[in-house]
């Protein structure tokens, strides 16, 4: 979503991402389409957030401007394998596991995933051992 050009340059991130959101948001609506953007999460003070090994909530969205409030439906994702602090044995038996959590549904329950990340085919698959809401 970062990458969007989007306003004048001479402005902040901050309002030029808070922009694009809303111009992809309208432009959406226009040609009644479904878009999917991908934003880089500003992740604060949390070791494990700021790893990409923790959850993220709603306000990690929030940090790029207007994209909380323009999403109708906002998941962020992590990998608990890139804690730094954890053991290689550790690491081996979380294997490739991702944890998804659907922090915004406009029209419906939020809820989590547990998924298993296929890199030779490029997709993610449902974890065998979990529970997926």
């Amino acid at each position: 979503l970062g990458l969007l050009c989007s306003g004048s340059k001479n402005l902040p991130l901050y309002q030029r991402v808070s922009e694009a959101a809303v111009d992809v948001k309208s432009f959406s609506k226009r040609h009644h389409v479904a878009v999917i953007l991908l934003s880089q999460a500003g992740r604060g003070q949390d070791r494990l957030q700021t790893e990409g090994a923790g959850p993220l909530g709603v306000d990690a969205a929030r940090d790029s401007g207007q994209v909380e409030e323009a999403a109708d439906f906002l998941v962020t994702m992590w990998r608990p394998d890139l804690d730094s602090q954890i053991t290689d044995e550790k690491r081996m038996s979380l294997g490739n596991q991702v944890e998804l959590y659907l922090a915004k549904n406009r029209r419906g329950a939020r809820g989590s995933a547990h998924l298993t990340a296929n890199w030779q085919a490029l997709r993610y698959e449902p974890r065998e051992d979990a529970e997926n809401g």
